[in-house]
C-alpha cells in the first residue's frame, strides 16, 4: 500500500509542476494544442524551452524521491533523526523524539490510512486544477465520439463545417489583374500592446491604412500551425479523431483532399515563396506549404546550407533573428519584382514568440517580452519602408498576427479584450467602412489573400471564411464568437474526409 501511495505522490508532484510550467509559459492552452505540438515533428523545437521544462520538473523529481523515502521507510527516517537529535541535544529531548518515533512507526495502520487520506485530498485538488486549465473530462468524452461520427450516416444538418463551407471551382475564379503580394505573419502580435506604446509604428501603420477592428482568436486557430492552416483553407486545424488518431499530416500530405488558396494561386501561375527563421519541418509546416502551392521554402536549413552562420545571425535559439529574415526578405522581394512571374512572398517572424521572445542585448530596456515587441515593431517599420521604396508593379501588402500571445505576461495580464493585429495596404481593394468596425478571424484571411491578389469569384467566400474586402459579413460576425467556437469544436465527418 505504501509503495502505491508513493507512486501516486510522485505523479501528483510531477503533474503539478508540469501544469504550473505550461500555464506560466503558454497560458490556458487546450488539449488539442498540446497534442498538435507533440504529435508533429519536433525538429527545430526550442531547446531553451526544453531545458526550462527539465529544470522545473527536476525539482519535482527531488521532492518525489524525498516523498517516497518518507512514505515507504518512516522508521529509518525517525531512526536517523533520533541519532541527529541525540548528537546535538540534551538526553531528555532525545528520549522524547525517540518515544514519538516509536509511537508513529508502531501504529502502521493509522500511519498508512493518514497517508492515503492526504494523498486522496491532494489528488482531488490536482484534478480540479487540471480540469480548470485543460477540461480533460470533456475532451476525453469528445474524443470517444469520433468513431460514432465516422460510422453514422452523414447528416448535413448536424455537420457545422459542411453547412457553412463554400469553395469556388477553379474555373469560377478569374484574375482581371494578377497582383503580387507580400504577406507577413507577425508572431503573437496583438492590438492590445498599443496601449503601452510598445508597437508605435505598427499602430500608426494600421491607423493610416486599412484594418478590421476586431480580429478574434477562435477554436483551432490558436497556434501558428493552426492559424496558417486557416490562412490556407479557411478552416481551423482539427485533429482527426482527437485521441483516437491524432496525426494531422500523412504520407499523402497535409489535409491532402482540401483546397488551399495557394493551390489556386499556383494554378494561375504564381511563384510562391515561404521565408522563415526556424526549421519548417516543425509542426509539419514544410509539408503544408509543399502539398499546397509547392512553395519555395527558405528556412533555417536553407540558410545554414547556403553559408549563413547560425551563431552569428540567430535570434531565439532555435531560429534566425527577425532582423536577418526581414533583410533577406527585402532582397528576395527586389529579386522577385525584377522577374516577370507574379508572386506571393510569405514571411514568418519569430522573435516575439512566447514565453520570453528574443532581443539583441544592446536593444534591451525591460529585459522581458516587451523588448521583443518593440524591436520587431522597429524592424517591420523598416521593412515596410523598403517595400514601398522598391515597389515597381501592382503589389498588395499585409501584416497579420497569427494568434494571441501565449502565456501570462504582465504586459497583457489585464487586457479584457484581446484582438489580433492586422493591416492591409498597397494596391488592394477597399475594406467596406461598415466592415472595418466588425469582427473577423483567421479563417477570413484565406479568401482575403486570394481577393487581394486580384482574384474575383461570385461571393468572395472560401472555406468558412469571407474576404475582408467583401460586403458580406464574416461568419464570426453573423454567429458571434461563442456560437462559432461551439460549432468549430464539434466533430465533422466532412472535415475528417479531407484527410
Amino acid at each position: 500500500m505504501r509503495i502505491f501511495i508513493a507512486i501516486i505522490a510522485v505523479l501528483l508532484i510531477f503533474i503539478t509542476r508540469c501544469n504550473t510550467w505550461i500555464y506560466y509559459n503558454f497560458g490556458n492552452v487546450t488539449p488539442d494544442q498540446i497534442i498538435i505540438s507533440i504529435s508533429g515533428p519536433l525538429t527545430g523545437v526550442d531547446k531553451d524551452l526544453l531545458i526550462s521544462f527539465a529544470k522545473n520538473t527536476f525539482l519535482s523529481i527531488i521532492f518525489s524521491i524525498c516523498a517516497c523515502i518518507c512514505i515507504c521507510a518512516p522508521s529509518k527516517i525517525f531512526s536517523l533523526l533520533s541519532k541527529v537529535v541525540k548528537y546535538y541535544t540534551p538526553e531528555t529531548t532525545y528520549r522524547l523524539v525517540l518515544f514519538h518515533a516509536r509511537e508513529i512507526t508502531t501504529h502502521t495502520q493509522i500511519y498508512t490510512i493518514s497517508l492515503l487520506i492526504a494523498c486522496t485530498i491532494a489528488s482531488i485538488e490536482v484534478w480540479k486544477e487540471l480540469e480548470r486549465h485543460f477540461h480533460i473530462t470533456a475532451y476525453y468524452k469528445f474524443s470517444q465520439e469520433y468513431e460514432k461520427c465516422i460510422n453514422q450516416p452523414f447528416d448535413i444538418s448536424k455537420d457545422f463545417i459542411y453547412k457553412y463551407y463554400r469553395l469556388p471551382a477553379f474555373h469560377e475564379i478569374a484574375f482581371r489583374e494578377k497582383k503580387n503580394m507580400v504577406l507577413v505573419l507577425a508572431e503573437s502580435v496583438e492590438k492590445n500592446i498599443k496601449d503601452i506604446s510598445l508597437i508605435p509604428n505598427l499602430t500608426q501603420l494600421s491607423q493610416k491604412n486599412q484594418s478590421v477592428a476586431r480580429m478574434l482568436e477562435t477554436h483551432g486557430t490558436n497556434s501558428t500551425i493552426c492559424a496558417v492552416t486557416a490562412w490556407h483553407f479557411g478552416l481551423p486545424l482539427k485533429l482527426p479523431g482527437a485521441l483516437a488518431k491524432n496525426t494531422y499530416y500523412s504520407s499523402r500530405g497535409f489535409l491532402p483532399k482540401a483546397t488551399s488558396v495557394f493551390d489556386i494561386l499556383s494554378h494561375h501561375g504564381y511563384k510562391l515563396v515561404l521565408m522563415m527563421g526556424c526549421d519548417a519541418s516543425y509542426s509539419s509546416m514544410d509539408v503544408l506549404f509543399k502539398t499546397h502551392g509547392n512553395f519555395e521554402i527558405l528556412d533555417k536549413r536553407y540558410w545554414i546550407k547556403t553559408g549563413w552562420n547560425f551563431d552569428e545571425y540567430h535570434g531565439i535559439k532555435w531560429g534566425y533573428s527577425d532582423k536577418f529574415i526581414l533583410e533577406r526578405a527585402a532582397e528576395k522581394y527586389i529579386q522577385l519584382q525584377n522577374g516577370t512571374q507574379p508572386f506571393i512572398l510569405f514571411i514568418e517572424t519569430i522573435d516575439t514568440h512566447a514565453p520570453h521572445g528574443w532581443t539583441p542585448a544592446d536593444k534591451r530596456i525591460f529585459n522581458d517580452i516587451r523588448d521583443a515587441f518593440t524591436e520587431t515593431d522597429s524592424l517591420l517599420n523598416k521593412f515596410v519602408t523598403t517595400l514601398i521604396k522598391y515597389k515597381k508593379k501592382y503589389c498588395a501588402f499585409s501584416i497579420i498576427g497569427d494568434h494571441n500571445f501565449m502565456g501570462t505576461p504582465e504586459v497583457l495580464i489585464n487586457a479584457k479584450e484581446r484582438y489580433i493585429y492586422n493591416v492591409f495596404f498597397g494596391d488592394i481593394p477597399n475594406i467596406p467602412l461598415k466592415k472595418r468596425n466588425t469582427s473577423i478571424s483567421a479563417i477570413d484571411i484565406a479568401p482575403s489573400i486570394l481577393h487581394a491578389a486580384g482574384a474575383t469569384w461570385n461571393n468572395f467566400d472560401f472555406g468558412l471564411g469571407v474576404s475582408v474586402f467583401s460586403e458580406r459579413p464574416s461568419l464570426i460576425e453573423v454567429l458571434g464568437p461563442e456560437k462559432l467556437n461551439e460549432g468549430l469544436r464539434q466533430h465533422s465527418k466532412f472535415y475528417y474526409s479531407l484527410y
